[in-house]
């Protein structure tokens, strides 16, 4: 009978180590976990719930407290792929109307979900710069883009680009497309016949490349496709070859008349691009981002007010559904 029972004793024990040991591999997990945890900054999107519309893409932003700690990778996922997937960097691809939740997971066990809504935007705009990057107006331009979530289109000059190769880093970085806009900007010069207009144009495309590690893949001619420098056969000759080597090359149809060397008022800038955009489903609005261009800015950063109230979406050149619009007639 004793030694039932101190077998009885003993096997309790046994147990009672068991549950003991169980709770401290436990207590050590949580422990380690939190501490893992603690190594990476809390993360958290601004808002539950965020609004994107078909055919432009747009980046969750996440915050991250405190700002300066270790910033934790994240895996990406979205509860709807027909409606809107997403990018390994948090970028939003809108597919169709509905809602998806688009989930951020940490490796250490953080987690936070944006539900997302999809609609048809009213009119899409395509905003593009020329004659960049400059050391005075890009960087107001970058952090306008920036701070409302929206990308441009950046037909860069060769020169300045190599005089500003952080500048033209950090606007393709940000998510904004480049776009060849030749090297020199001398019509006269790159004008004189086709060959001479793709030895300019090929030495920016090198140099945008080297800078980028991407190919560019839109451009735009000095001037325009029909301007007063180039005949209408060389102009087709160019457009021409520019697509065979997979260029899309682009106009406008909208401008901000912002070209002269004199200042146009914000208040004129703002009212033509407002009333000049109304015919058209998709329209290429023309400015410039070069030295000087203090009022293109302020209509800028007042139309991309305008559009979001009206609902439009914004997109890059890259993305115009088919050919962009273009002067010259084939």
């Amino acid at each position: 009978m004793r030694r039932e029972n101190n077998r009885r004793k003993k096997g309790g024990n046994r147990f009672v180590l068991i549950i003991v040991l169980l709770v401290l591999a436990v207590t050590l997990f949580m422990v380690l976990k939190i501490g893992l945890m603690n190594r990476e900054a809390k993360i958290s999107f601004g808002s539950d719930t965020a609004t994107v519309y078909i055919g432009a893409e747009q980046k969750l932003k996440v915050s991250y407290d405190p700002a300066d700690k270790e910033k934790p990778e994240m895996k990406w996922s979205s509860s709807d792929t027909d409606v809107a997937s997403v990018k390994s960097s948090g970028v939003i691809v809108p597919k169709t109307k509905g809602t998806a939740d688009i989930t951020a997971r940490t490796k250490h066990g953080q987690k936070i979900t944006c539900t997302v809504t999809v609609k048809k935007p009213v009119k899409t705009v395509f905003m593009t710069f020329d004659d960049g990057p400059s050391s005075s107006i890009t960087p107001e331009l970058l952090k306008l883009l920036r701070d409302n979530d929206v990308h441009a289109t950046f037909f860069l000059i060769g020169y300045e680009a190599k005089d500003n190769e952080d500048l033209v880093k950090e606007t393709y970085e940000d998510g904004n497309t480049i776009g060849i806009h030749t090297y020199t900007h001398e019509y006269t010069t790159i004008y004189a016949n086709e060959d001479a207009f793709f030895a300019d144009f090929d030495k920016t495309e090198k140099l945008l490349k080297k800078i980028t590690g991407k190919q560019p893949t839109v451009c735009r001619m000095p001037g325009g496709s029909v301007n007063g420098y180039c005949s209408l056969s060389l102009s087709r000759a160019i457009v021409k070859k520019m697509r065979s080597r997979g260029y899309k090359c682009a106009d406008w149809n909208v401008s901000f008349g912002d070209s002269s060397l004199t200042d146009t008022t914000v208040k004129t800038m703002y009212h033509r691009v407002v009333r000049d955009i109304k015919p058209y489903k998709y329209p290429v609005i023309l400015a410039h981002d070069s030295e000087q261009k203090e009022t293109s800015y302020e209509t800028a950063k007042k139309l991309i007010k305008y559009f979001k109230s009206k609902h439009y979406a914004f997109s890059t050149v890259d993305k115009y559904p088919g050919e962009p619009p273009i002067f010259i007639q084939f």
